[in-house]
């Protein structure tokens, strides 16, 4: 007789993943447990889960008992079994990272790429080197596989804006209006590797508001960029061009330039660099030349990506040198701080908070004296209907401060969305 212990706890975990040996102290002797671990051997799975089940019955709730039942559905492709017991194994701490890696392979097995790729970042995190290192090559090889696919969405937008502010120079309208935006992306490589080739990205916006189309607009944009490595940045340069409508008529056209950096720190923080060069033109003569001209954007940010959230902080500097008008200017030196943080309630539920501030300071002219000081704060709450279909409820307040009494107020938006990704 031996004991459900050390020694047959590894011999399960060394013949289905091959892991180094867990340090778990188990309970006292159980014959029962040994038998399930003799029809395991033996390749008889389902009678190991009876042997298991009937231990656990007898009072053997720990960690070696649960994973090796994971293990044991695992074996017979019964995954939700399989992802329930390595769920409850994952409620030991030292098993943790073992029980997320192996939840990471459950979900392969579910061609659920998504949260395979999560658990496997998370299993990444801990301090066994072992697990980490077969993390990673499996992210690795997830991305590999999906390099070539293209990335597409489409959203639907219903809202309520109850102070609707006008795009060509930000006064607030005193409006308020119900709207519906429409909008779909695509992102795919066009050759090389998703980390070191050619990707075509387009984009699609179109916002209607329903008792007026004053305030209705549309933007088209679409680019090409290189991905590429550079010693342990991720980079991409890139080009594009975009084209908006604003009030059913043509607005403004813009051919731009980026380049982007991202650096991680450790398994869960990274670092986003942004440089854009954008060249504005004015689609239709005369009507808005005024904000013709050249803009840059300068941007830092940190990223944090772990099994309970995901928070991220920015700053940005923005310059502007457009035509303006004799009377007033267009071209704004700004300074933007942004902060999100996301919290994973469970795998459907999610809540996120959101907060920002930007100061613009304009030029002086003959009439104009003006600096803004805007704050917006906001929450939202995602529900994932299933993968690739999720539904979003959110409210966001937004407070514009400024020396000019025509560019001040204040606005309250309500919307539900609903995206789906494929």
């Amino acid at each position: 007789m031996t004991l459900p212990g050390f020694r047959s706890f590894y011999l399960i975990i060394a013949l289905v993943f091959s892991l180094s040996t867990p340090q778990v102290g188990l309970g006292a002797t159980n014959d029962t447990f040994n038998k399930g671990m003799t029809y395991f051997k033996e390749g008889k799975y389902q009678q190991a889960i009876q042997q298991f089940k009937k231990s656990e019955k007898q009072g053997l709730h720990n960690a070696a008992v649960y994973y090796n039942l994971g293990v044991s559905y695992f074996k017979l492709q019964q995954y939700k079994s399989a992802e329930y017991y390595f769920n409850k194994t994952r409620k030991f701490k030292e098993m943790q990272a073992l029980a997320e890696y192996n939840l990471g392979l459950v979900a392969l097995k579910q061609n659920d790429k998504k949260n395979a790729i999560r658990w496997f970042k998370s299993a990444s995190t801990y301090k066994n080197k072992k697990i980490t290192q077969l993390s990673n090559t499996q992210l690795s090889r997830l991305r590999q596989k999906t390099a070539r696919q293209w990335y597409n969405m489409a959203s639907l937008t219903l809202g309520h804006n109850n102070n609707i502010s006008s795009a060509p120079d930000e006064v607030a309208t005193k409006e308020s209006g119900n709207y519906m935006d429409l909008y779909a992306s695509t992102n795919g490589v066009l050759s090389g590797t998703y980390d070191d080739g050619i990707r075509l990205k387009g984009s699609f916006l179109y916002q209607d508001f329903f008792n007026t189309n004053t305030y209705d607009y549309t933007q088209f944009n679409i680019g090409l960029y290189k991905h590429f490595k550079l010693d342990e940045w991720k980079t991409a340069l890139g080009g594009y061009f975009e084209r908006s409508t604003y009030a059913d008529t043509s607005y403004l056209q813009i051919l731009g330039l980026v380049g982007t950096g991202k650096y991680k720190t450790s398994n869960t923080d990274t670092i986003y660099l942004r440089y854009r060069y954008n060249d504005i033109s004015s689609s239709l003569e005369n009507q808005y030349n005024y904000l013709e001209g050249w803009r840059q954007q300068f941007q830092i940010a940190l990223w944090q990506y772990t099994k309970d959230h995901s928070s991220s902080l920015s700053y940005e500097l923005e310059l502007n040198d457009r035509t303006d008008t004799s009377t007033r200017s267009y071209s704004p030196t700004r300074h933007s701080i942004n902060g999100s943080y996301r919290y994973f309630i469970d795998k459907q539920w999610h809540l996120g908070l959101h907060a920002s501030y930007r100061n613009s300071d304009y030029p002086v002219k003959p009439t104009q004296n003006r600096e803004d000081d805007r704050y917006r704060a906001a929450v939202d709450l995602l529900y994932k209907i299933e993968k690739n279909w999720k539904v979003k409820l959110k409210y966001q307040y937004t407070d514009n401060n400024s020396t000019d009494n025509n560019y001040e107020y204040t606005q309250d938006l309500y919307y539900i969305s609903t995206d789906y990704s494929f």
